[in-house]
């Protein structure tokens, strides 16, 4: 069988001819997208893993996407966080 299309993009982006469900790529990224209830994690992550820096600051945007009212953004300690890490980062976000 075929691969599906988001395989055939992810094979066209890590240089391989084909990948398959489960298989670890290293892959040229076009756009890396966080959100406030996730990112936190993974910039945890990735500060625990000792990367000394982002790939392109360019390329990473950071999306509030799960506030109501304007006054959660003083309240919730992720948004705060993701927050603060865009500063720190430089980062985009919307």
């Amino acid at each position: 069988m075929g691969m599906t299309m988001s395989q055939k993009i992810l094979a066209k982006h890590a240089g391989l001819e084909s990948v398959r469900e489960g298989q670890l790529i290293r892959a040229k990224l076009d756009m890396v997208l966080g959100n406030d209830i996730t990112s936190p994690v993974a910039i945890n992550e990735f500060n625990k893993a000792g990367f000394g820096g982002i790939f392109n600051k360019d390329k990473i945007s950071l999306v509030i996407d799960f506030l109501y009212a304007l006054y959660l953004i003083i309240l919730s300690p992720t948004t705060q966080y993701v927050l603060l890490k865009v500063d720190f980062y430089l980062l985009q976000y919307f």
